[in-house]
């Protein structure tokens, strides 16, 4: 509903894109949380978005693309790492999820 009446690149849409995203990697369907995740980040990117919300995209898109792209889903997990070590006080449980998530798929 929101996509058709502010267009495909508000950013309103990267929040429930996100929960999107994490629904479907729930649910097994990787190729569909990457390619959603993936959107949501490109609409996080191109917007002034918290770094706390960039990170968590960025950690759902990495989970989703273990299976298809193990370097690129290392590296938005380090990114994401990175991100929320930026943003300190307040993440310090999605800090130590995407660090035991780093360690435990090498």
């Amino acid at each position: 509903i929101g996509e058709h009446a502010k267009g495909k690149n508000d950013e309103s849409l990267i929040k429930p894109l996100t929960e999107l995203a994490r629904l479907a990697l729930a649910a097994g369907q990787n190729g569909q949380a990457a390619v959603t995740a993936g959107r949501a980040l490109a609409l996080a990117e191109s917007h002034v978005t918290l770094d706390a919300d960039v990170a968590d995209i960025r950690f759902v898109l990495a989970r989703a693309l273990y299976d298809s792209d193990r370097a690129r889903a290392q590296e938005l997990a380090r990114r994401s790492r990175d991100g929320f070590v930026a943003v300190g006080v307040g993440r310090e449980g999605s800090l130590q999820a995407v660090e035991k998530w780093i360690r435990s798929h090498p």
